[in-house]
């Protein structure tokens, strides 16, 4: 059944300004993901290494996968996690695309490092892997990774399709288009022993399957929500869903969900052939197009082309705290507001509006994420010379 009140998310709208400040520019191809751990930001370069961020602005690389990654289409090394029982069994989780022997495809591969505790490095001979899967492509391949508060290892894979949709995300027997959802023996990789690291958890959607949800696109980043400080159980989370010919979406996913696609794009129906209704189909939360028709409403006069991953807001700005913050590659800066005494699903509730701010032309919006104080950096991507700039955004 298809959800009707995802509409309610974007009746009202609003304008916010806030400043861009340029903190500091690195020749990377691009950042992945940046992520804060015990007080220290750890930033990802897509071709294969991973950084702590210091003090003095800095980088200190403490993990080079390089020469096992594929840096071609959207695949990289795309994501990294350190696990929350970390001070008991010290290591990182990844997420990277390697190559495939056959032209044009590519492997997408889940794996553990050991990390020694007292210089944060990581050894990449000592890596286990963990999951591999083959796609037939190098696009849409995914790349969201992260465990939730019942300690479960979350990660999920694209449709693996370039321009033609793949009805793969509907497959039950294939994974891609799915998040999958696993528990991690860390005894296991403590003891080295690399067999049944992970295991199936019996209260997935259905019994001796990975699966978690299912009708994704392309998967490559998610937030793991919460209600007054705890996550949910079982997990919920937005996730961040680049459209094909129409529309951006965020979706909240949750135990057995079916987000419909190929046979639903944003709130439309798509021409693939699918039958209806699918079942535990949900629609969007968020959408927006990719071009502006003459009527201007709601949603129709905020556009972009490709959404960018955000965050929950949790900083210093108490009127903005569970506003998400997120972006676009055209260079939008999004925020949506719930009501702070609500929880922040109660989807009535919300508005959703464009940040402006001081620089123009926009820089592009690869993601927002929080820096160590919760104050949210914009990582933007120079596609001209490779490099890469974050900027603080400065919240009033």
């Amino acid at each position: 059944m298809i959800t009707s009140y995802a509409f309610l998310l974007l009746i009202v709208g609003y304008a916010y300004c806030a400043t861009l400040e340029p903190w500091f520019t690195i020749d990377f191809v691009s950042v992945s993901r940046a992520k804060v751990f015990e007080n220290e930001l750890y930033i990802a370069d897509r071709a294969g290494i991973l950084y702590r961020v210091e003090n003095d602005d800095s980088l200190t690389p403490i993990l080079d996968i390089s020469d096992r990654v594929l840096l071609a289409g959207f695949t990289g090394f795309l994501n990294f996690e350190f696990p929350p029982w970390f001070d008991f069994v010290p290591c990182v989780f990844l997420w990277y695309g390697a190559p495939h022997p056959t032209e044009g495809a590519s492997k997408s591969i889940i794996s553990v490092v050991p990390v020694d505790p007292d210089t944060m490095q990581a050894n990449p001979a000592e890596e286990t892997i963990l999951f591999s899967l083959d796609n037939p492509t190098d696009r849409h391949v995914g790349g969201f990774l992260e465990f939730a508060a019942d300690l479960t290892l979350l990660f999920a894979f694209g449709d693996g399709s370039n321009a033609v949709p793949s009805n793969s995300s509907q497959n039950p027997n294939d994974f891609h288009g799915k998040m999958l959802r696993y528990s991690v023996s860390p005894l296991k990789i403590l003891l080295g022993q690399t067999d049944e690291i992970l295991s199936i958890p019996h209260n997935n959607p259905s019994h001796g399957s990975p699966i978690y949800a299912l009708g994704f696109r392309q998967p490559f980043e998610c937030n793991v929500l919460k209600q007054a400080g705890v996550q949910f159980f079982p997990p919920r989370l937005f996730c961040y869903e680049n459209g094909a010919n129409s529309w951006e979406e965020l979706n909240l996913v949750e135990k057995g969900v079916n987000l419909g696609w190929p046979c639903q794009e944003g709130f439309e129906r798509t021409n693939f052939g699918c039958g209806f209704p699918l079942k535990k189909q949900r629609s969007p939360l968020l959408v927006y197009p990719h071009s502006s028709p003459s009527v201007n409403v709601e949603p129709w006069n905020k556009i972009g082309n490709s959404i960018s991953p955000g965050y929950i807001y949790d900083g210093s700005v108490t009127a903005l705290k569970k506003s998400l913050l997120f972006g676009d590659l055209s260079g939008a800066l999004w925020i949506a507001n719930g009501d702070p005494d609500e929880d922040m699903i109660q989807i009535g509730s919300w508005v959703f509006d464009r940040i402006t701010h001081n620089i123009e032309p926009a820089p592009t919006v690869i993601s927002v994420f929080a820096d160590v104080d919760g104050e949210p950096i914009v990582n933007s991507l120079d596609f001209e010379t490779f490099t890469t700039t974050f900027y603080r955004l400065v919240l009033q």
